[in-house]
């Protein structure tokens, strides 16, 4: 049987798990996406406790699904500009999705290794 240790988590625990700041973390439990089982008896605890299952469904929720433009811009040495142009010209697919309080594009990696690897085959005919 798992003991009460198992079972929850601390904040610490909590913030290194999700590999959130201090400050993220606040903000998810002021949007009630964090909500500790001691409320009221925290102070006594050493400290807020959360039901692992819960965070674990929370850790799913906050996944990105690929990468954001800058990542790829520094990944394949690939301007933001060029980036944003494939996207335009459709070229390269995008999400757009909420990221660190921002809404952000999302590109799959493959897509732009794709996309590299054509430029690179192109620039090898001429060279």
């Amino acid at each position: 049987m798992l003991s009460t240790y198992e079972i929850n988590m601390t904040t610490n625990e909590v913030k290194e798990y999700l590999d959130i700041s201090h400050f993220t973390f606040n903000n998810l439990m002021k949007q009630g996406q964090l909500n500790p089982i001691n409320k009221d008896t925290w102070r006594l605890d050493g400290s807020f406790l959360f039901k692992r299952e819960e965070v674990e469904k929370l850790k799913e929720e906050l996944e990105v699904e690929g990468i954001t433009l800058y990542q790829a811009s520094k990944t394949y040495h690939i301007s933001m500009y060029q980036l944003e142009k494939w996207i335009e010209e459709g070229e390269l697919a995008c999400t757009i999705q909420e990221h660190r309080n921002r809404k952000t594009k999302f590109v799959k990696e493959d897509d732009i290794r794709e996309l590299v690897q054509q430029i690179e085959r192109k620039n090898t005919i001429y060279t």
